[in-house]
C-alpha cells in the first residue's frame, strides 16, 4: 500500500520541483529527512486486516521556509485526498479505495529555523 501512495507522490511534477528532487533522490524518505530539507518523511501503521485493509499514513513536510513546506503539504493532500464520491487507483496489484485527509498539524522551530507540517491519511485498500 504505502508503494502505491509514494508512486503517486514521486509521479507529480509539481511536488517534485518543490522538494528540489534529483535523480538519485526523491526527498521522499521513511522517518526523517536531511536537515534543512525541503523534504518528505513518511510513517504508516496498518489498522485492519481483511479482504479490505486499513491503514493510516502520516506525510511530515519539513523545510527551512514556512511557505514552501506548506506548499508541499497542500500537494501532497492534493495528490492522495480521493473525494467521498471518488474513486480510487490501482498501483502494482494493490487498489486504494478510499484515502481521505484524517488530521494533521504543524511544528514551527523557529530558533533553528526549521517548519514541519503533518497530513495525515485514513487509508482503505486491498491486494
Amino acid at each position: 500500500m504505502i508503494e502505491a501512495l509514494l508512486h503517486r507522490l514521486r509521479e507529480n511534477a509539481t511536488l517534485a520541483a518543490l522538494l528540489g528532487v534529483t535523480p538519485g533522490d526523491s526527498r521522499i524518505h521513511p522517518h526523517s529527512v536531511a536537515f534543512p530539507g525541503p523534504g518528505l518523511a513518511y510513517e504508516y501503521t496498518d489498522m485492519t486486516r481483511g479482504d479490505v485493509y486499513g491503514s493510516q499514513v502520516t506525510f511530515r513536510a519539513v523545510s527551512a521556509d514556512f511557505d514552501l513546506t506548506r506548499a508541499i503539504a497542500e500537494k501532497v493532500t492534493a495528490s492522495l485526498h480521493v473525494p467521498p464520491t471518488g474513486h480510487g487507483w490501482w498501483f502494482d496489484q494493490t487498489h486504494i479505495l478510499t484515502c481521505h485527509l484524517g488530521g494533521g498539524g504543524s511544528l514551527e522551530m523557529e530558533d533553528v529555523g526549521l517548519y514541519q507540517r503533518f497530513v495525515t491519511f485514513d487509508v482503505k485498500w486491498r491486494q
